[in-house]
């Protein structure tokens, strides 16, 4: 399959076996110069701006989500992009990312982010944790040198733990 996704173009191959009691598909491609901001989040639209091409696998998987191998990935680049209701106390705005690359493996009904890089202005931070459909977060930004910070909540109102013992929650952004 080819055409037009997200602003930007999709290819991938999928193959699916209706013979199967239930039937099974698997499917592999990549999307390129997707605009983010263009996800389907529904409510949670326009929580990250800018670009990104991803690579995606997914195994033999049944009729629904639960079926899925642990094994269904997606690479992902971003660059130039934005995090409008994320502002780190390190920085003056939102979160700018420079660029973005990591790995998230679907398993246990939620995404793991891992291998995570994120570039921003003045940093590097490593990215590990977890992001469920339903728009949670549970993720971790682990500079070499300085603060790391914990992020949890909802992608549009997330909470920034820098110290365990002090909460603070991202400036919101209209």
């Amino acid at each position: 399959m080819k055409g037009e996704f997200l602003h930007g173009s999709a290819e991938a191959d999928w193959q699916v076996d209706f013979t199967a009691k239930p039937p099974i598909h698997s499917g592999r491609g990549v999307l390129r110069s997707i605009s983010l901001e263009q996800l389907p989040a529904s409510a949670d639209a326009g929580w990250i701006l800018g670009t990104a091409t991803a690579i995606f696998r997914v195994p033999g998987a049944g009729p629904n989500e639960t079926d899925a191998s642990s094994s269904a990935s997606l690479v992902v680049d971003v660059r130039d992009g934005l995090l409008p209701h994320l502002t780190l106390p390190s920085t003056l705005g939102p979160l700018h990312i420079r660029h973005f690359t990591g790995r998230l493996v679907f398993h246990d009904s939620k995404f793991e982010i891992q291998d995570g890089k994120l570039q921003a202005p003045g940093m590097l931070y490593q990215v590990r944790g977890y992001v469920w459909p339903g728009h949670m977060l549970n993720v971790n930004l682990e500079p070499a040198v300085g603060r790391r910070f914990t992020i949890r909540g909802t992608l549009t109102q997330p909470k920034i733990l820098s110290d365990p013992n002090v909460e603070t929650e991202a400036q919101l952004k209209p």
